[in-house]
């Protein structure tokens, strides 16, 4: 019950502020680029990003994005993908105390990791900012690693697949999960999650970016900053 009461308050805060900062003229970046490719995806025009010229299937390896269209096409807007971004950041929390229940966790101990999600300054980051990709499938992830620990093997598949296809990094968290799983043991189960997760990363960074715009060479000089000129380089440098 804690932990449930903490998640309603912080989705309601979260939403709050973050919709105040909107009616205040002071959006984010993504938030207008999130807003104008649904829009034209839900009035069945092509998703041009105007404001750096890409269209959005190039933008990020990112179809989980497209299934909000239908947010848009019944009327909604900025406000409502603000308010979804705080629900979903507030749903990890009760995943989270779920999880640790499932590993033996008394209940008190299980509300920690729950409660401190909500209350790190790190979580309200996005909220407070912008609008993320990663933030909007957050209950995803927690989910499917909840889903393997109860053998549930389909709905993890469809949870991984959610937050694999929802941006290009998310390929390589559901690689150190497959790590994880096989140092518990499972290690056919393992395997397959991490292979086939760095698979669908090499495919999305060399072959899906690559395909619709310059986004995969964009990205990896701008994150790879005084390191080096790509991504390669980066553990290089390391």
């Amino acid at each position: 019950m804690v932990v449930a009461a903490a998640s309603c308050g912080y989705a309601w805060l979260a939403a709050y502020f973050s919709v105040r900062k909107h009616d205040g003229y002071r959006s984010g970046f993504d938030l207008a680029n999130f807003d104008q490719v649904l829009w034209l995806l839900a009035n069945g025009h092509e998703p041009l990003n105007t404001q750096y010229g890409r269209v959005f299937w190039g933008e990020h390896f990112s179809p989980t994005v497209a299934l909000l269209t239908p947010l848009h096409a019944l009327g909604g807007g900025p406000e409502a993908l603000l308010v979804l971004q705080a629900v979903t950041t507030a749903l990890v929390a009760p995943l989270l105390y779920t999880l640790a229940r499932a590993y033996g966790a008394e209940p008190w101990l299980a509300a920690l990791p729950a409660l401190l999600w909500l209350a790190s300054p790190l979580t309200l980051i996005p909220n407070a900012n912008d609008l993320h990709h990663i933030p909007l499938v957050a209950p995803a992830i927690v989910g499917s690693v909840l889903a393997l620990k109860r053998e549930r093997l389909v709905v993890f598949a469809v949870l991984a697949s959610l937050a694999c296809l929802a941006k290009e990094d998310g390929p390589l968290l559901c690689v150190m999960l497959g790590i994880v799983v096989a140092l518990e043991g499972r290690h056919r189960l393992g395997a397959a999650i991490a292979s086939t997760s760095l698979a669908l990363f090499v495919f999305a960074v060399a072959v899906y970016l690559p395909l619709f715009s310059d986004s995969s060479e964009w990205l990896a000089r701008r994150f790879a900053g005084d390191r080096g000129d790509s991504v390669l380089d980066v553990p290089a440098w390391m």
